[in-house]
């Protein structure tokens, strides 16, 4: 069970799907709420049918032939971000690489200790049960450059402004570039199929992690939610 209240109270969490730029995801996902926050912080959730629908049609059309690339840099103790230590619950490089090579990402260790993962995944997938085509994919989430400015600024001069060693970075699969044009229409659907769940205490909510986003409004006050993923 991991707590969904311990990022900032005062930034939302966007819209998305746990786990969808990996080769393993949870289907379910469980909330239990143990305490209400004082104002706001209802989970968010989305329909990832209906968001495949608004999108703009030469967009799905280019994710799903192209893919998209995750690129990921853990630090080895120090840097921004979680270290691989604590991103694979282990201080052991070669569990790392057996489960790279079990899920199909390409891993380049650094000299100064830290790792470079890669994994083309599809934005786009079929639901095991239903059968429906859903938007699937973290995209706008590996795109630091909707980072808040200074952050995204001194991210790109410590690491000599490629964009491909920061924590995260995402492109098409062929590893071109996807613009931010593509990216604000994304968020701007994003906002569009958001509803709101407002938490009663000790009320649980069950969200199959394919069908439908989730995330976070920020809050005021002491929340207690948390979730188990299965």
């Amino acid at each position: 069970m991991v707590n969904a209240s311990e990022y900032d109270p005062d930034e939302g969490i966007n819209l998305h799907t746990e786990f969808s730029y990996s080769g393993k995801w949870p289907s379910k996902l469980i909330f239990s709420c143990l305490k209400t926050p004082s104002t706001d912080g209802e989970t968010s959730l989305g329909d990832c049918r209906k968001m495949l629908k608004l999108l703009d049609p030469d967009v799905v059309k280019e994710f799903e032939s192209k893919k998209i690339k995750y690129i990921r840099n853990l630090h080895n103790g120090s840097g921004f971000g979680p270290s691989w230590q604590n991103a694979f619950a282990t201080d052991k490089r070669e569990i790392v690489e057996e489960y790279c090579r079990l899920t199909e990402i390409d891993f380049e260790w650094r000299t100064n200790g830290n790792i470079k993962l890669i994994q083309t995944r599809p934005a786009i997938r079929k639901h095991p049960v239903t059968t429906d085509k859903i938007w699937f994919n973290q995209v706008e989430q590996f795109y630091p450059a909707l980072f808040k400015k200074e952050i995204y600024e001194t991210l790109l001069q410590m690491n000599d402004y490629d964009e491909t060693e920061l924590p995260m970075y995402s492109t098409f699969g062929d590893g071109s570039k996807i613009s931010m044009e593509i990216i604000k229409h994304i968020q701007q659907l994003l906002e569009q199929v958001t509803v709101k769940r407002i938490w009663q205490r000790n009320s649980l909510l069950l969200v199959d992690n394919m069908l439908n986003l989730h995330g976070r409004m920020p809050y005021k006050g002491e929340r207690e939610v948390y979730v188990s993923m299965i």
